[in-house]
């Protein structure tokens, strides 16, 4: 007696095979293992049509172009990321200026103290404070100063002419209209990129004072 064995049973399909499926959706080996299946499963006595397979081929081609372009694009980024960082390894050693209220004061020479003014101020006094919150200088000779952009100059002397110690200081603007009633006012920072921090999320520059800032900060270098 002859022993039969039995059938296969192939993984059943929609309807409309292959090509019902939503093959964006599937990985490119995913895709190719159901269409074998398919065809190795299929009726001898009827066949899937020519148009069929083509547009199941079809659908592959363009998850394979899909799948693709992901990866190009993702390519990309990754290069474009990389190129940014090393462009900000360029600004070692430039003094770069962002919104803020600190100032890095080298052994010689002076530094400027920049901030703008909401209105036109009568009186206008600054003042120098150092890591430790004393007032090392005090600018209150400044006079009258219009609306907008304003600078003073910080010559790296205390109140008594000495010499301060390099470093990173802060200053503080307090303005007053003709009424003496305060002005709003907006300081700027200005400090020398020490080193670029290169981060997972993005890299951080570090200044000479200490802090840190992100380079979408940056208003301007020099």
């Amino acid at each position: 007696m002859d022993i039969v064995a039995p059938p296969v049973v192939a993984p059943s399909l929609p309807s409309g095979g292959i090509a019902s499926l939503q093959a964006p959706q599937l990985g490119r080996d995913t895709f190719l293992k159901l269409l074998v299946t398919q065809l190795q499963s299929q009726d001898p006595t009827n066949p899937v049509q020519n148009e069929a397979f083509v547009a199941q081929l079809a659908q592959f081609t363009t998850l394979e172009q899909a799948n693709n372009t992901n990866q190009l694009l993702t390519d990309l980024i990754d290069q474009g990321k990389g190129k940014s960082q090393l462009d900000l390894v360029g600004l070692i050693g430039h003094k770069v200026v962002a919104e803020g209220n600190s100032v890095f004061l080298g052994e010689t020479g002076s530094t400027n103290l920049t901030y703008i003014l909401g209105e036109t101020a009568t009186s206008v006094q600054v003042k120098v404070v150092d890591s430790e919150g004393n007032v090392v200088r005090t600018l209150d000779d400044l006079g009258p100063q219009a609306v907008g952009r304003q600078e003073v100059v910080f010559d790296g002397n205390d109140d008594n002419g000495n010499r301060v110690p390099s470093g990173s200081y802060q200053f503080q603007v307090q303005a007053e209209d003709a009424e003496q009633s305060p002005v709003s006012t907006t300081t700027f920072l200005s400090d020398i990129v020490k080193s670029v921090v290169m981060g997972m999320e993005q890299p951080m520059l570090v200044l000479a004072g200490g802090k840190t800032l992100a380079p979408s900060d940056i208003l301007a270098f020099e």
